[in-house]
């Protein structure tokens, strides 16, 4: 039996070795005495897949994005909101996206104090900076966080006056003041701006209470370009489920 090593043998001796060989020794063999071979192929393989991915994400075309921050939600609701809301839109899927993004932290209290909740709180922020968030749906604390972030949009520029009327005699609105301080952390009452509905409380919805598990939900809107055709036909998905 030939035993070369870091030479690479011709096809015909390394066929030659493997010969009489049961499977076992020949894998023993290979390793043996080519393994970094393997591990040179192994790596082009992987580099290629990558590469290959990659462009394939590069080039979909993202039709909607959302986060899910905190929130629990049964397989029937996350394929109705993501594949099933791509099928609706009649959208190639291999080649456009509805793109959901998933965080959970355990507090965001003091969000420093521990480096994974820092990362996942910069995230959405990430996000909607980057115009990556049409829409979120999150847990109270998240909401209640974020919303003084200012990334979210006023929902005066979504919902008609109606609209919001309604919303409003159900409860189910969120309101946000943006208050400014001086340097000593007093109130500058001249520019304190007036309340704006920031968010919706959706426990109240059948989607919430079937998909959800009737916890504490927020829907909210990116504020950075947000693609509000798609947002409108998700929060019709939302709010109808069931009908």
């Amino acid at each position: 039996m030939s035993k070369r090593k870091h030479i690479l043998p011709s096809l015909k001796e390394l066929a030659a070795d493997l010969k009489d060989m049961t499977f076992p020794e020949k894998l023993d063999h290979l390793w043996t005495y080519y393994k970094e071979y393997l591990a040179m192929a192994l790596m082009l393989v992987l580099c290629v897949i990558a590469a290959v991915t990659a462009y394939q994400n590069a080039t979909k075309n993202i039709v909607c994005t959302s986060v899910y921050a905190n929130v629990t939600m049964t397989p029937t609701g996350m394929y109705h909101l993501k594949d099933g809301f791509a099928k609706e839109l009649g959208v190639d899927q291999k080649r456009d996206v509805v793109e959901v993004t998933t965080v959970n932290f355990s507090s965001l209290a003091d969000p420093t104090s521990d480096q994974n909740n820092y990362d996942t709180a910069q995230l959405l922020s990430a996000l909607v900076t980057a115009g990556r968030m049409d829409y979120a749906l999150l847990d109270k604390m998240a909401m209640e966080f974020y919303i003084h972030q200012e990334v979210f949009l006023d929902l005066r520029e979504f919902f008609t006056p109606e609209e919001l009327a309604e919303l409003k005699e159900k409860d189910m609105l969120v309101y946000y003041q943006a208050k400014y301080e001086d340097n000593e952390g007093n109130i500058l009452e001249d520019l304190t701006e007036e309340p704006y509905p920031i968010c919706v409380k959706l426990q109240s919805t059948p989607f919430c209470q079937t998909q959800m598990h009737g916890r504490d939900v927020y829907f909210a809107i990116g504020g950075n370009n947000p693609k509000l055709d798609m947002v409108a036909k998700v929060w019709d998905r939302i709010v109808n489920y069931g009908k």
